[in-house]
């Protein structure tokens, strides 16, 4: 290896990286409460309101699938000294324990495909009674390891178990009632304590591992990433009936669902938590959670209500490899961790569990439930702690007696309670007197300060809804507290009120939701979304078909009506659409390509999924739908398409081709008479012929044509072989230059191109464009030589070919602009001489750039040592010791020929393992292990495999896509 360790450490890219960042802020306490040999690989931690930390152990870790290797450890401190010194297996047996949750002497575990209950009826600390609440919630070892699979579960204040599901999801939950349930992705799931009423919360995200619940009963979870296809490490509010866009929408229909509060780029979401206990500062308190694997992180968030969601800003709180994270009635919190470990078992010494306390402030004292009184348990009720109140609310639905009913009755309306107990003893009332407490809680929603509350507890078990009368719900659809607007729309949903759809329809008149020629996939929603976004999914909910037609005949509910109808596979509202299709008057283009659009889209529906195969971490996201298959609504729609198209002047034709092709529909297969847009012909094509160059050169240097076709015709440039394409995408990045500078995209596409792998393959084009360099392009054009010349990868022809060429245009601005760009100080005499020279102009380009390099080239005897004479151990030691360069190192990461197979930019086309935001998700020793040592560890999804096709050929490399029966692979 002939790079220096300089060189090595430059090319790590470290934002927000400091060695020297506290374990914890000042103030905080942490011991090692647990480790090895009693615990090891530990998947959940649980906290008893008195202490016991139950700790679930999967020496799988995520990937092994070996039987019997997974148990739940009791670890009690006896001495309080902070560290457990009595340890128990209070489930000795257990396959696959991801996380749990301890409330009223139950533990509560997700271990695949179960959600099962604990529970220790003699005090010995071992766990004598179980009962499986959920089975089919996900898969056994017999289909794959537990890493994307049903993970977290967190009891609500509500009584609800809110369930983590990895995007495995399940073919068939059954709870102890009977009922099924089918999930086709990852999301929340809820199910009641006893395993019944298992419903749908919010779906379609990856692969959440964990959810917090607020005393308020938002729902939080940090996400995974996949794998550098665009969807990173997002920090999610879930809001019921939601869809979270992951995989069918979020790449190419943005605004079809309901965006993260935050994207936090590269890591591996795991736990979370919300804190609301006493003992700890105003600013750490009643605060969001999250863990992160990948980063070693424990984030703290900062939320302000916006809209009917939150704005998220997020801090450090504690420095660990996180898994979970739980607190118990002593204003204690427990962090599981697994510090040197990995996804495959590697040692014993794997992981431990922090406890952290905050001394300077009096904690809580959890009190002795079971010997209070009523009137006591109904104080416990309006405590400053989380983990009182509801095991408060738990104790107190054991009692019996009238009496019970009236006390929860007097904190619910008494004022002067905290927020939080109110709260808490709205939902105790409803679990305690089922649909006999709707009557008091749609009394109780006059109040402003709880109603919000109460209309999401008067509606929220299904099977108690009697007398509800929905007209007083409705009323709060125009309520002036938008978290208001949305429980009503929610509860309306809930019960079944299509009589109110189209005063649901008027809360997503959002006029950034409709369509358009050219989506722009960078849009984020920073305000107004979840209420449009929950008003259109609850008209869906309803199946308001009937109300949704009607609606249409309302120019201003046509939007959300559409948006709706769009998702309802029912031949009603096909025959519907295709009668007001019809009937469109000439004059009404708008609407009449409106309905096309929506038949698109129901033109086709998500094949049924049988359970038997995953999608694998970097499915196919074109969408709308995974795996489109027609249905029996299909042929009328299909002529319906056709005769719709035919009808409309051929300028329109460009706008729906780009839809029909969007939603994954063959315009052959509808006997349209497509008039085509050329442009998008020719980027269609598979080998585009070099009489097109005009064509798309014109189309990618257009401000006329969105960003979307532009960037696929410069794309379609790169495929067409010969000097006069490469010419002609120079002459559109010039004008990028000039026109968007600095324009994310362009700047991708121009860093894509000088480091294109192919660029070896036309070392004669290159060499007879810089003998003339002129203006951006030649710069560009010496920038590629003077990579060939230094690349590793080149061989003795190119060097020989380019070195001499590229050397005598050292006097030119072209040249210097080029070297200052790549950083390569092998031409710092040759700057230093241009800014000398007497061309006012060339000194002016050079001396910055000569300045630039000498800082660069000024390296100790120790950091110009050689990689391959000091060994790698020694090279270790030494970058860890030395700081990097962000700029310098993405110049050597492409001159060293690493874009061949790693991407820097969310936009550039997929192909190793994205490395843009490596810095965020991996430390120093990681990085350079991964540089020095490349074989080491193998990112997940990147594993080499093997196909040998029938024809007795032999194909090795890592998939990169799989979609409509085609195997991409990359060797």
């Amino acid at each position: 290896m002939r790079a220096t360790v300089f060189a090595l450490i430059l090319s790590l890219v470290l934002p927000g990286f400091a060695a020297d960042q506290p374990k914890l802020p000042a103030g905080f306490k942490v011991t090692r409460f647990a480790g090895h040999p009693e615990i090891s690989y530990p998947t959940g931690v649980a906290a008893g309101p008195m202490g016991a930390v139950y700790v679930c152990v999967d020496l799988n870790s995520s990937l092994d699938v070996e039987a019997k290797r997974g148990k739940i450890v009791r670890c009690v401190d006896t001495d309080g000294d902070g560290v457990a010194d009595k340890f128990s297996d209070y489930v000795a047996d257990v396959d696959s324990p991801r996380s749990s949750c301890f409330v009223d002497g139950t533990l509560y575990v997700v271990n695949p495909p179960f959600l099962t209950a604990f529970r220790d009826t003699d005090g010995d600390g071992v766990a004598d009674e179980k009962k499986i609440l959920v089975k089919g919630m996900g898969f056994d070892l017999s289909f794959r390891g537990a890493d994307h699979t049903s993970n977290g579960v967190r009891m609500g204040m509500d009584g609800w178990l809110y369930l983590a599901i990895g995007d495995y999801g399940f073919f068939k939950a059954v709870g102890t009632d009977g009922k099924t349930l089918h999930l086709h992705g990852g999301g929340v799931t809820r199910v009641r304590p006893d395993g019944s009423e298992i419903e749908h919360y919010s779906r379609y995200a990856r692969n959440i591992y964990d959810v917090a619940v607020s005393p308020k009963l938002d729902v939080f979870a940090r996400d995974n990433t996949n794998d550098g296809k665009g969807w990173n490490t997002r920090l999610h509010h879930f809001v019921a009936m939601a869809d979270n866009g992951y995989p069918r929408l979020y790449k190419n229909f943005p605004n079809e669902h309901l965006q993260p509060l935050a994207d936090y780029g590269g890591g591996s979401g795991t736990g979370g938590y919300w804190l609301d206990e006493p003992g700890f500062p105003s600013e750490f308190n009643n605060r969001l959670y999250t863990c992160d694997f990948t980063t070693r992180k424990v984030y703290v968030h900062s939320l302000e209500e916006q809209e009917a969601t939150f704005s998220a800003g997020q801090s450090v709180f504690y420095d660990i490899q996180a898994i979970d994270m739980d607190c118990d009635g002593f204003s204690r919190i427990y962090v599981s961790d697994w510090t040197g470990g990995a996804y495959r078992y590697k040692k014993a010494e794997v992981g431990s569990v922090s406890r952290i306390t905050y001394p300077g402030l009096k904690s809580n004292q959890f009190p002795d439930l079971k010997s209070a009184d009523l009137t006591g348990l109904l104080g416990y009720l309006q405590s400053a702690s989380a983990v009182t109140r509801i095991n408060a609310s738990r104790e107190i639905l054991k009692r019996k007696g009238r009496e019970v009913a009236r006390g929860l009755q007097k904190v619910v309306t008494d004022k002067s309670t905290p927020l939080s107990g109110r709260i808490a003893a709205i939902f105790t009332l409803k679990q305690k007197l089922g649909a006999g407490a709707n009557k008091r809680l749609i009394k109780a929603s006059k109040d402003e300060t709880i109603r919000e509350w109460a209309l999401r507890a008067v509606a929220d078990r299904k099977g108690q809804l009697q007398g509800i009368d929905s007209k007083a719900v409705a009323k709060f659809l125009q309520d002036s507290n938008p978290r208001v607007r949305l429980q009503a729309t929610i509860a309306l949903a809930r019960l079944g009120a299509g009589d109110f759809t189209a005063d649901i329809l008027k809360l997503a008149q959002d006029p950034d939701a409709g369509f358009s020629e050219e989506i722009d996939l960078s849009k984020k929603y920073t305000e107004n979304q979840a209420i449009p976004h929950t008003a259109v999914k609850a008209v869906v909910e309803m199946r308001a078909v009937t109300q949704c037609l009607q609606a249409l005949d309302d120019r201003s509910l046509r939007a959300p009506a559409l948006r709706a109808l769009q998702q309802m596979h029912d031949l009603d509202a096909v025959n519907g659409l295709i009668k007001r299709l019809n009937a469109a008057s000439v004059s009404e283009t708008d609407y009449r390509i409106e309905l096309l659009k929506t038949l698109f889209r129901l033109y086709q529906r998500d094949k049924a999924w049988e359970g038997k195969k995953w999608w694998t971490t970097r499915p196919d996201d074109r969408g709308p739908y995974f795996e489109p298959v027609t249905w029996e609504g299909s042929p009328a729609i299909r002529q319906a398409i056709a005769a719709g198209f035919n009808s409309l002047d051929e300028t329109y034709h460009s706008t729906l081709l780009y839809e029909l092709r969007r939603n994954r529909i063959d315009p052959k297969d509808l006997e349209i008479e497509v008039k085509v847009d050329e442009v998008l012909a020719v980027i269609e094509t598979a080998a585009p012929a070099s009489s097109a160059i005009p064509l798309l050169q014109e189309a990618a240097s257009s401000e006329k044509r969105g960003l979307h076709t532009r960037a696929a015709a410069f794309k379609t440039l790169g495929r067409i072989p010969g000097r006069e394409a490469f010419k002609s995408q120079l002459a559109v990045l010039e004008e990028w230059k000039k026109s968007d500078p600095n324009n994310p995209g362009y700047q991708t596409a121009t860093r894509e191109f000088v480091f294109d792998p192919m660029n070896a393959h036309r070392p004669k084009i290159v060499r007879d464009i810089i003998r003339r360099p002129k203006g951006y392009g030649g710069q560009l054009t010496l920038m590629i030589a003077m990579n060939l010349v230094d690349s590793p990868t080149s061989d003795a022809y190119l060097r020989n070919l380019l070195t001499p060429i590229v050397e005598s245009k050292a006097n030119t601005v072209e040249f210097v602009n080029a070297a200052g760009d790549l950083l390569l100080t092998k031409y710092l005499p040759q700057i230093e001489a241009a800014a000398k020279s007497g061309k006012a102009a060339l000194a002016s380009a050079a001396a910055p750039v000569a300045e630039r390099l000498r800082k660069l080239s000024q390296l100790t005897a120790e950091e110009q040592q050689n990689v391959e004479k000091v060994g790698v151990e020694k090279a270790m030691q030494l970058a860890l010791e030395i700081s990097g360069d962000k700029t310098f190192g993405q110049q050597i990461f492409a001159r060293q020929a690493c874009l061949a197979c790693h991407t820097l930019s969310q936009d550039a086309e997929l192909k190793g393992p994205y490395l843009g935001d490596a810095g965020n998700k991996w430390q120093r020793d990681y990085l350079l292990q991964s540089i020095l040592k490349p074989s080491a560890v193998v990112a997940q999804g990147f594993q080499t495999q093997w196909f040998e096709t029938t024809a007795e050929f032999t194909y090795e490399g890592f998939v990169t896509g799989e979609a409509d029966g085609v195997v991409e692979l990359r060797n």
